[in-house]
C-alpha cells in the first residue's frame, strides 16, 4: 500500500475514481430498479462512439460522446412512450454503438492501444485537469442526485400517482436522462467503457438486495463503489494489473456475493 501510495498521482486517482464510482452507482439505481441495466451497457457504448468518432474528427474531447448519449437516451424515451418493446432498440443501439467504435478506433494511430484505453481506461495515468473536471462534475452530480431521488424514483416508478402530487413525470425522466448522459461521458473519460458499466449496474444490484429504503439503497451503494475504487486500485497495483479490468471485476464479484447472500 505504501507503494502504491508513492505512486504519482495515486490520491487523484483514488479521489476521482471514488467520487466518479459513487456518482455512477447513484444514477444506476434507477436503471437497476426498472430492470433496464442493458440501457446503460448500451448508453456507455453509444459514449464510447462518441469519443472514438470524436478523436477521428479532431473535435472536443467531451461533445460528441455527449451529443450521443443524449440522443440514443431521447430515442430510448420516445421508444418507451410508443409502448414498444425496448429490449430490441437497446440491443440494437449496443451493436452499432459497439461495432461503429471499433471501426472509427482503427482508424486511430495508436490502434489496439486506443481500444484498450476507450473500454478499460486508465484512472492512474489522468492529468491534473481531468481530476480537477471530474471532482466538479462528480461532486456536483451527487448533491443534485441526493436531493432529487425522492422524486426521481417516484415518478419512474409510479408516474400517476408522481403526477397526482404535482410532480411532471416527462421533465423528470429528462433531467434524469440529462444528468445519466452526463455522469457516462465523463465517467467513460477518465474510467473506460467496463468501469463505467460495472459502477452503474453492481453497486446499485447491492444496494438493491441488502436495504429496504431510498436512503439505504443509496448509502450502500455508494460504499460498495467507494471500497471498490479504493481496494481495487491499491491491489492491481500491487499485483501489477490494468486498474480498469481489475475494479470492474471486483465489482462483479461483490455484486454476486450479494445475490448469493439474499437470494
Amino acid at each position: 500500500m505504501t507503494d502504491f501510495f508513492s505512486y504519482p498521482g495515486a490520491m487523484g486517482a483514488i479521489v476521482v475514481a471514488v467520487l466518479t464510482g459513487v456518482f455512477l452507482s447513484l444514477l444506476g439505481i434507477p436503471l437497476v430498479l426498472r430492470r433496464r441495466s442493458f440501457t446503460g451497457v448500451a448508453l456507455a457504448e453509444t459514449a464510447a462512439l462518441g469519443g472514438a468518432l470524436g478523436a477521428w474528427m479532431g473535435a472536443p474531447r467531451y461533445v460528441t460522446p455527449l451529443l450521443l448519449a443524449a440522443g440514443v437516451l431521447v430515442l430510448l424515451e420516445l421508444v418507451r412512450s410508443r409502448r414498444t418493446g425496448e429490449d430490441g432498440p437497446v440491443a440494437l443501439c449496443y451493436l452499432a454503438a459497439a461495432s461503429g467504435a471499433t471501426l472509427f478506433v482503427s482508424k486511430l494511430p495508436a490502434g489496439e492501444a486506443d481500444m484498450m484505453s476507450l473500454h478499460f481506461g486508465n484512472v492512474l495515468s489522468i492529468n491534473s485537469s481531468d481530476v480537477l473536471v471530474s471532482i466538479v462534475v462528480a461532486a456536483a452530480g451527487i448533491v443534485l442526485f441526493s436531493l432529487c431521488a425522492r422524486c426521481l424514483l417516484a415518478t419512474l416508478n409510479d408516474p400517476v400517482s408522481a403526477r397526482a402530487t404535482g410532480l411532471r413525470p416527462p421533465r423528470v425522466r429528462l433531467a434524469y436522462a440529462a444528468l445519466l448522459a452526463v455522469g457516462v461521458t465523463f465517467g467513460l473519460s477518465v474510467l473506460g467503457v467496463v468501469p463505467v458499466v460495472a459502477y452503474l449496474v453492481a453497486p446499485a444490484f447491492v444496494g438493491l438486495r441488502v436495504a429496504a429504503t431510498v436512503r439505504g439503497w443509496g448509502i450502500a451503494a455508494a460504499l460498495t463503489a467507494s471500497l471498490a475504487s479504493c481496494a481495487g486500485l491499491v491491489g492491481s497495483f500491487a499485483l501489477d494489473f490494468p486498474p480498469g479490468p481489475f475494479v470492474a471485476c471486483l465489482l462483479a464479484l461483490v455484486g454476486f456475493a450479494a445475490w448469493a447472500v439474499r437470494r
